[in-house]
């Protein structure tokens, strides 16, 4: 794993697609103006990526964020930049802990 400490870091160099109007116009629909998409249309994303080589599944999951797709994950945005699956943001100590309690998760 290829852990990245800084947010804005890990998002240029995954290369995420940012807006509904950049992703709108690759013949997407994201359910959000960030761009992202919902768990219930994942689908979406992963046929576009098999279809289109050149993007790649960012996994937006309650800990962190993750280079590649992670079933289960909150949301999913589209990246154009460097597809490493290793490549992974996670949340500093105190906003997982956080998380996890107001996800319950252990």
């Amino acid at each position: 794993m290829k852990i990245i400490l800084d947010c804005n870091e890990f998002m240029d160099t995954a290369g995420i697609v940012r807006g509904d109007i950049k992703v709108k116009a690759l013949g997407l629909t994201p359910c959000c103006v960030t761009g992202t998409f919902c768990r219930e249309h994942k689908d979406q994303i992963l046929e576009y990526c098999a279809e289109n080589p050149d993007f790649h599944v960012i996994s937006f999951h309650y800990n962190g964020y993750f280079n590649r797709f992670v079933e289960q994950s909150t949301c999913y945005g589209l990246g154009q930049g460097d597809s490493n699956p290793s490549l992974t943001y996670l949340y500093p100590l105190e906003v997982h802990e956080l998380r996890s309690k107001r996800h319950k998760v252990k």
